[in-house]
C-alpha cells in the first residue's frame, strides 16, 4: 500500500544523502546489462531486482531533480548518456504524470511527446526560456492543465506559451513570476489568453511588478 503512496512523488520525500540510492533503484530495475557493462554503473552496489515497477507509480515529474541527481552521482562523461536514459524511462506512454515541472535549459527532445504521458497533466511549472518544440508538443497533449505556475524572462518571450494556455480548458490557478521583466506586446497577448479563461479562473498571483490590468481585482 506504501509503495504507490511514495512514489507518486519520490522528490517530495528523498532525504539528504539518498540521492544515489534513488537512482541505482531505478538503474537495477530497468536499464539493460549491456549499458551497466559499458560504463559500469552499479560499480560496488549491492542489489536485488526489485519487485515493483516504481515508475508506472509515478505522477510527478521534476526533470531539474533528476538532472540534479545525476550530477551528483555520475561523472561528467557519463551524464549525458545516463540523463537519456533516465528520461526515456520516465517519459512513455506507461506512466501517467499529473504535475510536471520544467527547468529552463532543458536540453531533451521531448516531441513527439508518447501518447497518454502527459495527457492528464493538471501542474505545469515552465518558464518562457524552454524549447519552442517542448512548449509545442505540450499544447497538443495537454488540454487539462489545472494550475500553471510561468516564469516569464526577458529576452524570451515564447509565443508558443500562449497557444498552450488558450488549449486548456479548466485552467483555474495562475503564478507569474517576474512579469515585470516582459515586453508591452507580448503582456497585452499574455493577457488576452487569460481573459479567454476567466469564467474558469479563481487565483491569480503576480510575482513582480503587474501590468496586466484585467486580471487584478
Amino acid at each position: 500500500m506504501i509503495i504507490p503512496f511514495l512514489w507518486k512523488n519520490p522528490w517530495k520525500y528523498l532525504k539528504e544523502g539518498n540521492d544515489e540510492l534513488l537512482i541505482k533503484i531505478i538503474i537495477s530495475k530497468y536499464l539493460s546489462d549491456k549499458l551497466n557493462q559499458e560504463i559500469n554503473i552499479l560499480k560496488g552496489f549491492s542489489y536485488q531486482k526489485p519487485l515493483f515497477d516504481y515508475i508506472s507509480y509515478c505522477r510527478h515529474l521534476k526533470l531539474s531533480d533528476i538532472e540534479k541527481i545525476i550530477g551528483f552521482v555520475f561523472e561528467e562523461s557519463e551524464f549525458q548518456i545516463i540523463k537519456k536514459e533516465i528520461f526515456n524511462l520516465f517519459i512513455n506512454g506507461n506512466t501517467k504524470f499529473t504535475h510536471l515541472y520544467i527547468p529552463r535549459e532543458l536540453k531533451y527532445k521531448l516531441h513527439p511527446v508518447p501518447e497518454g504521458c502527459f495527457d492528464g497533466i493538471e501542474f505545469l511549472s515552465c518558464s518562457t526560456g524552454i524549447n519552442d518544440d517542448i512548449i509545442a508538443a505540450l499544447a497538443e497533449r495537454c488540454k487539462s492543465i489545472k494550475e500553471l505556475e510561468l516564469f516569464i524572462e526577458n529576452s524570451n518571450n515564447n509565443y508558443e506559451i500562449i497557444r498552450l494556455i488558450e488549449a486548456q480548458k479548466r485552467l483555474s490557478n495562475i503564478n507569474l513570476n517576474h512579469f515585470n521583466f516582459c515586453n508591452e506586446t507580448f503582456c497585452k497577448i499574455l493577457e488576452n489568453s487569460f481573459i479567454k479563461h476567466a469564467n474558469t479562473i479563481q487565483y491569480c498571483q503576480i510575482n513582480g511588478s503587474p501590468t496586466i490590468s484585467h486580471l487584478l481585482p
